[in-house]
């Protein structure tokens, strides 16, 4: 657990212009990992594929094509890591599990979860695809407690937030307290949540 897999899998012809985008978005993914966002440049990553610089053009448009296809890439990454964790589980392991996976793959990638908040040319359409294997997974542990509809999407939100103001404390290194410990009261806390919303519908 996380899975590293989800760069573009699809098979693709030897030497086509799809497999050689995908080769180049892994070899982004990897510049990511190695120097975060910041860092990412286009004559590095034709180094790094093995490309001239203008060649790396026909793959991709330019640096904000590449950081747009990056940012959806990643997200569905995180996204395939919760859904995984979350398999033969439910009710409040299954809401555990998706924390869990949530944290550690920022913690095994805290460059790539570092994610931009806005990346030029990232459209609505862009963000709901990327994030719908997570959202999806979230939804389907949500309807154990009856939660369903808008208060899903409520739950969601509340979800994502819990865990990415969490994280980025964490990270930073602006934890006063046990992290381990102030983890697992947030999850329970969630959860309780949760409850009250079943109770309540």
């Amino acid at each position: 657990m996380p899975k590293t897999s989800s760069a573009p899998n699809r098979t693709r012809r030897p030497g086509s212009t799809s497999a050689r985008r995908d080769d180049v978005l892994v070899a982004a993914r990897d510049m990511l990992d190695e120097e975060g966002w910041d860092r990412l440049n286009m004559v590095a990553l034709a180094e790094r594929v093995g490309i001239k610089g203008p060649s790396l053009y026909n793959h991709v448009k330019n640096l904000d094509d590449l950081r747009r296809e990056l940012w959806m890439l990643v997200v569905r990454d995180m996204g395939e890591s919760i859904r995984d964790a979350v398999l033969g589980l439910s009710g409040d392991d299954a809401v555990r599990a998706i924390a869990t996976a949530y944290r550690t793959y920022a913690h095994k990638y805290p460059r790539r979860y570092a994610l931009p908040v806005t990346i030029p040319g990232l459209k609505g359409h862009d963000i709901a695809a990327a994030i719908s294997v997570a959202t999806d997974t979230a939804n389907a542990v949500f309807r154990w407690y009856g939660i369903t509809g808008e208060s899903a999407a409520i739950a969601n939100t509340l979800l994502t937030a819990n865990m990415s103001g969490f994280l980025a404390m964490e990270l930073q290194g602006a934890m006063q307290v046990d992290p381990d410990r102030a983890y697992r009261i947030m999850v329970e806390n969630f959860i309780a949540g949760l409850r009250q919303m079943q109770s309540d519908m």
